[in-house]
This record gives structure tokens, sequence and C-alpha cells, in this order.
């Protein structure tokens, strides 16, 4: 068996949420991970698995949306951190003496695997843009390169790129391979049912302007995200909560939230129609945007108004129809590959 280093982003849940059901079955088929994160990551895995705390990359946000210097000047006021993180990683490199090295869009873990020569496995679904061909709308393009550039920093020249992905794409790149949305066992054995409410999930700062145009909706909203408990007209605010949020998600007769990639391919499994609010300059979000309305299972929108969310209320049953579609599986193959790719690489 192999031991292994996992690094984990810690901006957003998913990250943790994806690496948790990776590393148990990993763990249970006898390897040994200590894992590595930050932020929301090392809160969401340090209860269950053994994790070191270390400095992580942040986004920074302006009205709602992802800005570059905001980021940048954030980032580099805290080198000092970094610095010291790096060597403490460094220590652990040399006395864990990981076999094989997994990143979750992790750098550190990416730069540990080049410098001490051991093998690297990144999975993720941002490495779309780097290892194969995707569409999205053209007024993107520079976020697109920008992004585009950044992904391909973080894991660059792995071993394997493992890519959870809702919809089909060309891999452009040898050695990477596509696999269904990684689910949590709760999501897999949810029995779900059409409620009517409409589950919001928001954490920018734009629930203001959000809750104006929910309130001259007749629609029931349950909102998550500022965490509080709180009743406005046809509006429930409701502290984060694992049980409470996994109830209002699977009762939900349609989900609004940003388009991060986890809540939308959960939604998708429990055929729940999705409007996405992606945060701007996020190609990730707008990508995961665009194919979810292309493919008719929901809608988005760059500025939501009230006419957009009418719109998409009034195309509920046809969202409906068009998930029954939808290629609902587990995570099956995710185990069959890592097998593959651990016994392929191990030493």
């Amino acid at each position: 068996m192999s031991k292994i280093l996992f690094g984990v982003a810690g901006e957003g849940l998913g990250h943790a949420a994806r690496a948790s059901i990776t590393i148990k079955y990993l763990e249970k088929q006898g390897h040994i991970v200590k894992v590595i994160t930050y932020h929301q990551g090392f809160w969401g895995l340090k209860d269950n698995f053994d994790v070191q705390k270390i400095f992580g990359l942040r986004f920074a946000h302006k009205n709602g949306d992802t800005t570059y210097p905001g980021t940048i000047l954030e980032n580099i006021k805290k080198t000092p951190e970094a610095t010291k993180s790096f060597q403490e990683i460094k220590q652990l490199i040399k006395t864990f003496q990981p076999d094989i090295i997994f990143t979750d869009l992790e750098p550190f873990s990416s730069l540990m695997a080049h410098l001490y020569h051991i093998p690297l496995i990144s999975i993720d679904n941002q490495h779309r843009i780097t290892q194969g061909k995707v569409k999205y709308d053209k007024k993107w393009i520079i976020d697109y390169l920008i992004n585009k550039t950044g992904v391909g920093t973080v894991a660059f020249g792995a071993n394997a790129y493992v890519i959870t992905s809702f919809f089909n794409f060309k891999i452009t790149h040898p050695n990477s391979y596509i696999i269904p949305p990684i689910l949590q066992n709760k999501i897999l054995k949810a029995k779900t049912k059409k409620g009517k409410h409409i589950l919001v999930y928001d954490t920018t700062t734009n629930t203001k302007n959000l809750l104006s145009i929910f309130k001259q909706s007749q629609e029931k909203f349950i909102i998550y995200g500022s965490n509080k408990n709180k009743t406005t007209k046809n509006c429930v605010f409701k502290k984060q909560s694992k049980g409470g949020f996994l109830k209002d998600l699977v009762s939900a007769k349609a989900i609004i939230a940003t388009a991060g990639f986890t809540l939308i391919t959960e939604a998708l499994h429990l055929n729940k129609p999705y409007l996405a609010l992606p945060v701007k300059k996020r190609v990730e979000q707008l990508i995961n945007a665009y194919y979810l309305k292309n493919l008719g299972y929901g809608d988005y929108s760059e500025k939501l108004t009230l006419q957009d969310l009418n719109n998409f209320i009034t195309n509920i049953p046809l969202y409906n129809q068009n998930l029954k579609k939808y290629n609902r599986s587990n995570n099956y193959q995710l185990y069959k590959l890592l097998d593959k790719l651990l016994d392929k690489l191990s030493v």
C-alpha cells in the first residue's frame, strides 16, 4: 500500500467534499493519507482525517465579483505566512516520505511533487480548460485565458489528470481522464421529492439585491449563506446546517445559487432545475453555467433580474423533463480509475 500526501484547495466547500470521498476510499484500500489544506478545506476535513493546516491562496471579491488586483494584493501581503508554510510542508515530506502526491487544485502539493520527484495525480473539475476543449461564451475569452494559465500552473506536469464533469468534452492532452461527478453518499442515497420552495445558496455580497427581486415573486425561498435565522415576507433565512440544508435540497422544487460544480451536480443528480448565478471572472463557474443552460437543465444570469427569475420559474416543467435524461452515476468509475493509477504509479 502507498503513503499519499493529498493537497486540497480550501476556497469553497466543493474541494473538501470531493476529497473526503476520495480519501475515504483510499484509506479503505489500506493506503495511508496525510492531508494538507486551509480555510474551508481544513474545517471540512479536520474531524475525519489526518490534516495539517497550511497557507492557501484566497480570492478577493468586490460587489460579489472576483477581483484580480485585489486577489494578487491580498496574497502578496501574506508572503511571510506562505514562506513559513512552504518550509513546514518540506519538513512533512521528509518525515512522511509519500510515495504519491494528489492535488485538488492545491499548489504546494504540486510543487513538492516536482521538487522531490514524486508521482503526481491531479483530481478536480477545473482542468477541463487545460486538458480538453470546452465551449464557452466568447465574451469571456480574456478571463478564460487568465484562468487557464492559473489552473495550468497549479498542477503542471501531473502524471495523471482526473477530471470530473457533468457534460462531455474532447480531451486534448494525454494522461487525462473524464469521470462523472464525485457525489457524497448522502446524495446518492437521498430520495428526492418536489416541494413548494426554491432553495437559494448565496455567500456573495449580492444578498440584498437578490432579496429585493425575490420579494416581488409569489414563490417561497429558503436561503442559506448569511448564517442567520430570519423570515422576511416570502424569504426564510436559515443558518448553515448540513442536515437542514440536505433536507431543503432534497425537497426543493428548484435551486438558485452560484455556479459551483459540487452543488450543481448534486442538484442534477436529485432532478432539481438550477438557476446559476456565476461569479464573474470565475471561468469554472461560467463554463458550468453555460453547459447547464445549453443542456436544458436550467438557466443562468450574470446579473439576476425579475424577468430572469420569472422566465426560469415558467420553464421549470421543461427543465424537469430534460433532467429525466441526465446520466446519473455512482462513484464506481472514480474508484476503478484510482486503483488503476495507483497500481501504475506506485514504486
